[in-house]
């Protein structure tokens, strides 16, 4: 009898400790879990959300303030902030100050991934004189420059990929089928860079003829005048994949494709185009159907019988412009009708299918546009007019609008613009913040950031009037 009872207890012992313990595993997954999805407790022992904020500079290593509390992390770092607005500095000995508000929202990862320090005190290398220069263009992340000076018909290609500096020369009467030692008259504009850095398109103003050229930098016998080839009136080109054997191009307000490698172009794919933005396969459009007496704004994606219509424009509509872009697993297409201005995400349509995208930004604007268009990236999209900006983070689904002076709209990187007004080189961060002033810039001439951050590229002019090609090392 007394054995039953003792076995009765070590029974009944061993059930509550494998009930503790499976209690106890459930407790710890479900605080972890808590943890991982930002819950803590706040200073009156409630139970808040915060969201995962992850920091990075060029240069790394730098000082982190939030909310005027400094950090014993650097940047790369992450922290756990509560929901709403805080403040950040990132600072680094020698280097210039950053900073910017942020709202952190419960459950969410943040990455401020585009803080960039400049040096206080500048180290400027001169690498090439010009008495005059007529053409500056930068490839995609800033692998190349190209300058052709005034006077000449070679123009300098530069690798400017690593800290030792290669030069090539091109000559522009040979790629333009001139005389030798010709030099060309008219306006010569690099519109587009392919991708892989090797290729890019010019067009070539001379009174009122305008001719396309795509150039093979590293095989310059395979130039091809696209005009003379197939003898149309290109109005506009943009490259369609990463080698440049496709080239999206409109004549007459017709769509076509071109096929380098084949010497070959499409029949009409859509007509009545207005103007377009490509996306490697995809076209999205603003179109006059004069059959149907409407304007629309369209997708086209290549091989199929025909578009789709996104966006019916009401006759009252006089600005309407268009483009594409893409933000992790989302694709989008942004226009703007006069003041309003849309981001649709999702996936883009295809020939006689429901539009499967969605209004994600609907907002009235203070401009009309001069332009909508996307950064380098494609995740951000951008209303541009030469004194305002509105622009929307696909990826983080926000809105800044703000006046930023600019003849054009161009890139230091993915997320910082700069201007050159005034031949001083302004630089101001994509969401409006960080205005800062890096130095004096021959205005009308690109700039480049180097892809391992080390160098500033820029064209500035000496006391003589003419050019120097200089470097700052960061």
């Amino acid at each position: 009898m007394e054995a039953a009872k003792k076995k009765k207890i070590r029974s009944l012992r061993i059930i509550a400790t494998n009930l503790f313990m499976a209690l106890s595993v459930i407790a710890i997954v479900g605080v972890l879990t808590l943890l991982a999805m930002g819950f803590s407790l706040s200073k009156d022992g409630s139970l808040e959300q915060s969201g995962l904020v992850q920091l990075k500079s060029n240069p790394g290593g730098a000082l982190v303030e939030i909310n005027g509390e400094s950090q014993f992390a650097r940047t790369e770092m992450s922290k756990m902030l509560s929901a709403g607005e805080h403040q950040i500095l990132v600072t680094k000995p020698g280097y210039d100050t950053w900073q910017t508000d942020l709202s952190v929202e419960a459950g969410l990862l943040t990455r401020i991934d585009w803080i960039r320090l400049f040096p206080l005190q500048k180290t400027i290398e001169t690498v090439h004189h010009y008495d005059t220069l007529r053409l500056v263009s930068v490839s995609p992340g800033s692998q190349y420059i190209l300058l052709l000076p005034g006077d000449s018909t070679k123009a300098h290609l530069i690798d400017i990929r690593a800290d030792d500096i290669k030069y090539k020369d091109l000559n522009f009467a040979t790629l333009l089928d001139l005389p030798k030692n010709t030099i060309p008259r008219g306006q010569l504009e690099i519109t587009q860079w392919n991708k892989n850095n090797d290729k890019f398109l010019l067009k070539w103003t001379e009174d009122e003829s305008i001719q396309w050229i795509l150039v093979d930098t590293k095989k310059p016998a395979n130039t091809v005048n696209l005009t003379q080839q197939f003898l149309l009136d290109f109005s506009d080109l943009q490259i369609a994949d990463d080698t440049a054997t496709k080239i999206w191009a409109t004549e007459s307000g017709n769509l076509r494709l071109i096929n380098v490698t084949n010497i070959t172009v499409s029949g009409v794919l859509v007509n009545g185009i207005e103007q377009f933005a490509s996306a490697t396969t995809t076209v999205a459009f603003v179109q006059t159907n004069t059959k149907k007496n409407e304007r629309t704004i369209g997708i086209y994606k290549e091989g199929e019988k025909g578009s789709s219509a996104i966006q019916k424009i009401s006759d009252d509509i006089q600005s309407a412009s268009v483009a594409l872009g893409s933000s992790w697993k989302d694709s989008w297409v942004a226009y703007n009708l006069d003041q309003r201005f849309f981001v649709l995400t999702g996936k883009y349509p295809s020939y006689q299918t429901p539009p499967s995208l969605k209004v994600s930004f609907e907002n009235d604007l203070d401009f009309i546009p001069d332009s909508v268009t996307a950064s380098p990236s494609g995740r951000l999209a951008v209303a541009y007019s030469p004194e305002q900006l509105s622009v929307i983070d696909t990826g983080m689904e926000k809105k800044w609008d703000y006046e930023f002076s600019s003849t054009s709209l161009n890139w230091l990187d993915d997320f910082i613009l700069y201007s050159d007004q005034d031949e001083q080189l302004n630089i101001i961060d994509f969401n409006g913040f960080n205005r800062r002033h890096i130095g004096e810039l021959a205005t009308g001439f690109s700039t480049a950031l180097t892809e391992n951050n080390r160098w500033l590229y820029f064209v500035n002019n000496d006391e003589h009037g003419s050019y120097i090609l200089q470097r700052e090392r960061l």
